[in-house]
């Protein structure tokens, strides 16, 4: 079987597969040596790629993967378009990897079987979590059933699992929502709400049919949006060392793009208001801006509670908010304590940074759980001073900031 029919019997490409798409657009990175040092549910929060050592590379493939789910294309096409940046980064054919932790070195080989091995399970995990995040969420289906392709390279514990029914709450789906080992092509369907079922017998069920790399719930795959990245730490804090990131230090002056005009200050609240709704509703009661991993909705009632106490003067910097969001230069997602209550609660942070005549200026703009949206400016004469806010999880970051 062809490996666009294998990843068939997984996806269709009948409707765009948004959610999907969404699961692995809204994942942070983590750089892994070892297929091990990060495993399980971690990989709901994180793209990883083990013997990727290099955060461009890494990013070169999930936007590829991201690409292909949104184009619909076959892993040959994926192939075709990724395979250039893995010979231009010398990642292809015989590679020697060193582990930044350890500096341990090996020897690997990188062609097609990993290649497809990346490709279809990233593919697979995507599309089962979002068959996951369709059934669950809807009332009328009561059971699942198991689907095992019947053929000469089905294991033979998933074999004998197919055209099991249970309750979709029952247990048995935590562990065995698939895909449930490499290379594993099972799925899972909704029993018509309207058909009359027999629940399997589940004492008559093969035990060991969970790889134990694969020994934990993809289901839970479907809480992707429920801002989960800090989940993936490593340590305490970590921050740009930890992804191989140089120091802001090393950005060069012609990436850095001219700061927009400035507004005076304005003392008058309302008057505050106007000018920040010029520039970023426009004629528009609401707007929802599409940032790299995620849409933010900003409105008048958001705009007039960034501006309470009218003290940060935000009115001044009304043209460098939609650039902060659309075109950050990194986004991470961290805890901060709360103000209010004391509570330290995640949020994302943009941070983008503009040429001035004398000195730098940073945009940071801090996007709560809540849609809450708030942004300040920091003049920046080092740029060195910009690393102590690039911590927490890794979601994005913008390849072309430290140039060539």
């Amino acid at each position: 079987m062809s490996v666009a029919k294998d990843v068939e019997h997984i996806v269709s490409f009948k409707l765009p597969p948004k959610e999907a798409i969404k699961y692995i657009e809204k994942k942070g990175y983590k750089l892994t040596f070892n297929y091990d040092e990060m495993m399980h549910e971690a990989h709901h929060k994180a793209f990883t790629v083990a013997k990727i050592t290099r955060l461009d590379l890494l990013s070169d493939i999930k936007e590829a993967i991201q690409e292909a789910q949104k184009k619909g294309l076959s892993y040959q096409s994926f192939k075709k378009s990724i395979k250039p940046t893995l010979l231009k980064k010398g990642w292809w054919g015989d590679v020697e990897v060193v582990s930044p932790k350890t500096g341990e070195v090996k020897n690997i080989f990188v062609g097609d079987r990993r290649l497809k091995n990346i490709f279809l399970t990233n593919m697979r995990v995507a599309y089962q979590v979002q068959k996951a995040k369709k059934y669950y969420e809807d009332e009328n289906v009561k059971y699942l059933k198991y689907i095992a392709v019947l053929d000469k390279r089905t294991r033979d514990s998933h074999a004998k699992l197919n055209g099991t029914i249970l309750p979709k709450d029952d247990e048995f789906w935590a562990s065995h929502f698939p895909p449930n080992g490499w290379n594993c092509r099972c799925r899972v369907r909704a029993v018509p709400a309207h058909k009359k079922v027999t629940p399997t017998n589940k004492s008559n069920l093969p035990e060991g049919a969970v790889h134990p790399d694969w020994d934990y719930d993809v289901r839970e795959g479907r809480f992707f949006d429920k801002f989960s990245g800090t989940d993936v730490e490593t340590k305490a804090t970590a921050n740009y060392e930890d992804f191989n990131l140089p120091s802001a230090s090393e950005i060069k002056s012609q990436n850095i793009p001219p700061a927009p005009p400035r507004y005076e200050t304005i003392k008058d609240r309302e008057e505050s208001l106007k000018i920040l709704k010029k520039e970023i509703l426009g004629d528009k009661k609401e707007l929802i801006v599409k940032t790299p991993i995620t849409e933010v909705l900003i409105d008048e009632p958001l705009l007039r509670h960034s501006i309470e106490d009218n003290k940060d003067n935000r009115e001044v910097y009304a043209k460098y908010l939609l650039p902060t969001l659309t075109k950050p230069d990194e986004i991470w997602a961290h805890r901060s304590k709360d103000k209010n209550d004391g509570y330290f609660k995640k949020r994302y942070r943009f941070i983008k940074l503009f040429k001035e005549k004398k000195d730098n200026l940073l945009a940071v703009s801090e996007l709560k759980r809540d849609g809450s949206l708030f942004w300040t400016f920091f003049k920046i004469s080092n740029l060195k001073q910009i690393d102590k806010r690039r911590e927490g999880v890794l979601m994005f970051f913008n390849k072309k900031l430290f140039g060539e």
